[in-house]
C-alpha cells in the first residue's frame, strides 16, 4: 500500500483506555507527561517524534487518533469550538475563545518591584 495520497495528521487524539495501575514506573511517568491522569479522558498533542516515542511505550493503554479539524458549523449540533469522539474538531472562528489576545494583568504592581537589592 502506498502512502502517496496520504495526508499526515498535525494532531492527535489520545485517550487513556486502560489504567497505568501495575504497570512500570516508566509508564506512568509516561501517562503522566502526556497529561494522561483519568480514565477515558482525551488530550489533543501535536504529532512530534517525541509524543509518537512516547505513545510508542504506552500502546497498549491508549487509544490514538487523528484530529481533522472542520469549520462547516452550519451541520454542527452546537455552536462554537468542539470536539467529536471519533477525531473531528468543529471550529468556530466567531467564537470568543478562538480569537488572540493578551491576558490582561490583575494586579497593578509590577513583578520587579518585590526584589530587593543585594
Amino acid at each position: 500500500m502506498s502512502a502517496v495520497g496520504k495526508e499526515i495528521p498535525k494532531l492527535l487524539a489520545v485517550t487513556l483506555i486502560r489504567s497505568g495501575i501495575s504497570k512500570p514506573y516508566w509508564q506512568k511517568r509516561t501517562l503522566k507527561a502526556l497529561g494522561l491522569v483519568k480514565m477515558h479522558k482525551t488530550i489533543v498533542h501535536k504529532n512530534t517524534p517525541s509524543v509518537v516515542g512516547m505513545l510508542s511505550s504506552v500502546k497498549e493503554l491508549v487509544h490514538v487518533s487523528p484530529v481533522v479539524l472542520r469549520s462547516d458549523l452550519e451541520n454542527s449540533p452546537n455552536r462554537g469550538s468542539f470536539f467529536l469522539d471519533n477525531g473531528e474538531a468543529f471550529v468556530d472562528p466567531s467564537s470568543p475563545e478562538n480569537t488572540p489576545g493578551t491576558p490582561e494583568r490583575t494586579d497593578s504592581s509590577s513583578h520587579t518591584d518585590n526584589i530587593s537589592p543585594l
